[in-house]
Parts: structure tokens; sequence; C-alpha cells
């Protein structure tokens, strides 16, 4: 499986539909969090991903991919 991190805010409702969606196929272990407002680090990073520190943003091989709807197509399509 690809390594994938999700950029996110705990309270983000979109975060929350794509941390739900990450939950329903059984990916916690797969995907890791990264939490932009706890770790300053990692807007940073996102920034320097994407030009943009919009989340959700889920990264896999080094590409960063936005929007709530976009990504749970992504992982509902990769656990098909």
């Amino acid at each position: 499986m690809k390594k994938m991190s999700l950029y996110h805010i705990p309270a983000c409702p979109y975060c929350l539909k794509v941390r739900g969606v990450i939950s329903e196929l059984g990916l916690t272990d797969s995907i890791e969090l990264r939490d932009k407002i706890a770790d300053t680090a990692f807007c940073v990073e996102l920034h320097a991903l994407t030009g943009m520190t919009m989340v959700p943003c889920l990264r896999s091989d080094g590409e960063g991919m936005h929007e709530s709807d976009a990504i749970s197509a992504y992982l509902r399509g990769m656990s098909a």
C-alpha cells in the first residue's frame, strides 16, 4: 500500500468526513494523521507540498489531493 498522510484539523467537518471514511474502510493504521493546528510543522509541509494550507489534504506518493469528496472517492477506489 502507498504511504499516505492526511493533513487535517480535528474540528473541521470536511476532515471529519474523510476520517470517517478512513475508519470505515479500516485504513486507520495505513494513513498517518497530521494535525496542522497541533504541529505547525505540518502546516509548513502542507504549504510546501501544495502551495496551500487548505484541509483536508491527502498526501499520497508525494502528491497532495484536496476536497473531501475527491479524497473519499480515491480511498474507496483503492479499497475496491
